[in-house]
């Protein structure tokens, strides 16, 4: 079998869909009595299912940047715990995500989708439990020893955390993206499946947001929101409910079955007694599109990650006298606008006069322009009267975080490679991002305490038009680009054009077999037909 090539018992499956109108593509005949239904069914099976486990690290990654904000101005965690230990506490878990990404990479592609996805979920449980835990919070004012514990604690805890994360890039994007070469999936609508998993991220960033939000809310009117036994159940309760997400998606992860593909591919690779391609197989035939992924999400990752992590700070910076309910709305609503831009990319980034490349490109001109206009009137937005004219601006550019590169450097990497090493060159695309935006992180935070706004939005402005020029140059568009074309170009170049020929020999004869098979199935129906009563009454 090859790699890549639908197997007999998915031809049974296309022709059972044919039978039934109801598995026709996206529900067709179910929008026709309900069209919302149609489309719900199918982001539930393609986007929320696969897809809940990046809902659930981003829920607990991003939420941070609310629950941390409290530790670094009320007593007891202030003996210890200021902007620089919250720096620390946020890198600790993007050089998890770091870890995480290269790990799995690789024992994605050695040791399967199925088991890699596990272990992530694994992994990301246990850091929920320890965060949650945060022992010993709050501690008696002024324990330094303490207070140390509780910053180690929730540093390590949130490593461990981060390296399920960094998993989740490379397996996810796979298997979305393999999940389009089988059951007769429509691989015009190929983008359209990855982005809608990929959107999951962006609902768990606004499912956190919202709870810490109502939780200041709640706190704020009864005038508790300082206090030490408060602040622990807002952060206890906002990290609590990770648990929850991450105990009901483990029993999928391990019923699930293993990406055909890789079965596929596994299969051969064991027969033959080929070994799995090395890293400088992967440079010599990838190592232009390489950089241009790498780099691309790189550049991405600094602007995303850093104006994410410290939209509080920035906000506040920009008018401080706003309330914590203010504060706190305001960083939702960032997040909040920008969910719509995930939608809008999956229903357009397979459109011949979109695609992703134009799609990426768009994304970082709009934003670096963006910012360069925000840092220009810096001086004007930063009135107490024109606040609301700095939270339109800085929500526009969020939007176009989300339609645009932050959807894009996902997918292109789930695409332009061959299924023995996507999830590697995946991850280490993805790996390049975290990279940036550890940079980035940093950079946020050294720039808001010392450079100020202003030049911190032309530097953010600057890169991300190097981000552009990155994708103009060295991305791909793959919009139309066949996967199994692609699996087969690259075995040519792993393993010569004999040793391609002869992986492929007995694929061909099953490929054979299989439309010899279809052809009889189709037959085989066309004659149920014409002996129907209906076929009859014609």
């Amino acid at each position: 079998m090859d790699l890549s090539l639908q197997s007999v018992d998915e031809v049974f499956e296309v022709n059972l869909r044919k039978d039934d109108p109801r598995e026709d593509d996206l529900g067709a005949t179910t929008q026709k009595k309900c069209a919302p239904c149609g489309w719900l069914r199918h982001w539930v099976q393609v986007g929320l299912i696969p897809g809940f486990g990046l809902f659930s690290e981003s829920y607990l990654l991003f939420i941070f940047n609310q629950v941390g904000g409290p530790f670094k101005k009320n007593a007891p965690w202030t003996t210890c715990y200021d902007a620089q230990r919250d720096g620390y506490t946020k890198l600790a878990s993007l050089v998890g995500v770091v870890v995480g990404m290269v790990i799995f990479g690789l024992v994605a592609d050695r040791l399967g989708r199925r088991l890699g996805s596990i272990t992530t979920n694994v992994l990301m449980l246990l850091g929920a439990i320890f965060l949650t835990a945060a022992s010993p919070a709050p501690f008696p004012d002024g324990n330094r020893q303490q207070c140390d514990q509780f910053f180690w604690w929730i540093a390590v805890s949130y490593f461990v955390f981060g390296v399920g994360v960094g998993g989740e890039y490379p397996l996810s994007a796979s298997i979305a993206s393999e999940r389009t070469m089988t059951k007769g999936a429509n691989a015009a609508r190929r983008g359209r499946d990855v982005l809608l998993t990929f959107a999951c991220q962006g609902i768990g960033q606004n499912v956190g947001n919202m709870i810490f939000f109502f939780l200041t809310v709640a706190c704020d009117a009864k005038g508790t929101c300082q206090e030490p036994d408060t602040v622990a159940t807002n952060y206890r309760v906002s990290m609590g409910i990770s648990i929850v997400f991450l105990l009901g998606l483990l029993p999928y992860r391990i019923t699930r079955t293993e990406s055909k593909q890789y079965e596929a591919l596994k299969k051969k690779t064991a027969k033959e007694g080929i070994e799995q391609p090395g890293y400088l197989t992967i440079v010599k035939t990838y190592g232009v599109r390489l950089a241009g992924t790498a780099g691309s999400w790189f550049l991405w990752d600094i602007i995303m990650y850093g104006n994410s992590l410290f939209s509080k700070e920035v906000t506040t910076q920009v008018n401080s006298g706003l309330s914590a309910v203010q504060v706190t709305g305001y960083t939702w609503l960032y997040v909040a606008v920008g969910l719509p831009g995930y939608f809008l990319a999956a229903f357009v980034v397979d459109r011949p006069w979109m695609g992703r490349k134009r799609l990426q490109l768009g994304g970082f001109v709009l934003v670096g322009f963006l910012f360069f206009l925000i840092g220009g009137i810096m001086p004007i937005l930063e009135r107490p009267e024109n606040t609301g004219i700095f939270v339109f601006l800085y929500c526009l550019a969020t939007f176009f975080y989300q339609f645009g590169p932050n959807s894009t450097t996902f997918l292109i990497p789930a695409e332009v490679y061959a299924t023995p090493v996507r999830a590697r060159c995946h991850g280490l695309s993805a790996m390049s991002g975290k990279l940036g935006a550890v940079v980035g992180e940093q950079g946020i935070a050294q720039m808001l305490d010392s450079i100020g706004l202003t030049p911190m939005f032309y530097i953010m402005g600057a890169i991300s038009i190097a981000g552009a020029l990155t994708t103009a140059f060295l991305v791909p568009d793959s919009r139309t680009l066949d996967l199994r074309a692609e699996d087969q170009k690259f075995v040519e170049g792993w393993l010569g054009k004999e040793g391609a020929e002869k992986f492929f020999e007995r694929s061909r004869r099953n490929m054979d077999a299989v439309d010899r098979l279809k052809s009889s199935l189709e037959m085989s129906a066309g004659d149920a037909a014409a002996g129907s009563p209906a076929a009859a009454r014609v």
